[in-house]
């Protein structure tokens, strides 16, 4: 479906609070041990800088009556140098799903070109996310998180709103002889999970994404994103 960007971007104006809330550096104390991974290194992108990056998506820069991109300063790669494997990088709480600049990549790659390549190629949907923070005049941080492979788990989406969790989303492959209440119950063991972070951590209306990664009743919390 066509984003419509200006209509997206009137309407984070009016929930940009509740957009940065789901950023992983803002979680609610406790929660991020309930995640599938906690970034190995978080690097802080200042508000001017933020502006930078966003100028160099066309439609933001429309938007913004910029005429020309800005230069994004370089940014630090202090903390990361002992990293290995592979990363998956997050600029705020933009959502995984996005496929963006380097995507998943190695300490090898970012080495060759810099955090310049993915910073220049947000995708519309990022940029109008992102734009929250610069309502409020905030920075935002680049999360490098260590590459998960969920080629054999169930994703989830589950919607919490008014106290009630509804399941969105399933995201799985199907396994030789699985029995319709094996998944009915797999699916219960989600909402039940959703419901209880909601309630422990007072989760506003939001949507959490979350795995079962088949290590036994495994499940883990991926990304909140606000319900708006």
């Amino acid at each position: 479906m066509r984003l419509d960007f200006a209509a997206a971007i009137r309407r984070i104006e009016t929930c940009a609070d509740r957009v940065i809330e789901t950023s992983f550096e803002n979680w609610p104390e406790g929660l991020a041990d309930h995640a599938l991974a906690r970034p190995l290194a978080s690097l802080w992108i200042a508000p001017r800088d933020l502006e930078a990056v966003l100028s160099h998506n066309p439609p933001y820069r429309r938007f913004r009556g910029w005429n020309v991109e800005r230069n994004i300063p370089a940014v630090s790669r202090a903390g990361t140098e002992a990293i290995d494997g592979g990363l998956f990088l997050k600029l705020g709480p933009c959502s995984w799903h996005e496929r963006w600049g380097l995507g998943i990549g190695s300490p090898a790659a970012l080495a060759a070109h810099g955090f310049g390549t993915a910073l220049r190629n947000v995708t519309d949907r990022m940029a109008v996310i992102l734009h929250a923070f610069v309502t409020r005049g905030e920075g935002t941080y680049l999360h490098l998180f260590p590459f998960v492979d969920l080629s054999a788990a169930r994703e989830y989406r589950v919607l919490m709103q008014g106290g009630v969790a509804r399941l969105q989303r399933v995201k799985y492959r199907e396994q030789p002889g699985e029995a319709a209440a094996g998944r009915q119950d797999a699916d219960d063991r989600i909402i039940a999970t959703a419901s209880r972070l909601a309630s422990t951590y007072r989760l506003k209306d939001c949507v959490l994404d979350l795995a079962s990664t088949g290590r036994e009743d495994d499940i883990r919390l991926i990304e909140i994103n606000p319900a708006v």
